[in-house]
């Protein structure tokens, strides 16, 4: 018999069945954004392709607001700002691993290279308060 106690927290593993090689290939672990290019991720099926704002009938009230609100922000920062890479750092010494968890660290053990920070300059200087 299974079941659940009261006031039990049950947590979806969403990052693992993203990463689910009998959906995303035996490549699941990389970063391969052509993979979605074959069909647009459709928010209403029930795949479990993409599930962040999780699915089905219990999926996420602002799905949409925040799929809206995302492309709304980054929009507005590509229009406003340029942007650089601090001081003196090159293009060649980032670090561009991939990580998961809530917060990234600051380094990657026994490497030289630095994570990915921009530095930000107001594209329109006249607009600057």
């Amino acid at each position: 018999m299974r079941f659940m106690v009261s006031c039990f927290t049950v947590v979806v593993n969403a990052w693992a069945i993203q990463r689910d090689p009998s959906i995303c290939g035996e490549e699941a672990d990389k970063y391969i954004p052509e993979r979605f290019m074959i069909r647009a991720a459709d928010y209403e099926e029930q795949s479990f392709v993409f599930i962040p704002f999780s699915s089905g009938r219990r999926t996420c009230l602002g799905r949409d607001f925040a799929i809206v609100e995302n492309e709304h922000a980054l929009a507005n920062i590509s229009y406003w700002f340029d942007w650089k890479l601090p001081g003196d750092a090159e293009v060649e010494t980032l670090d561009m691993h991939e990580t998961s968890g809530v917060a990234n660290t600051k380094r990657v053990a026994n490497t030289k290279k630095i994570p990915l920070e921009l530095v930000p300059s107001l594209h329109f200087p006249e607009f600057d308060p």
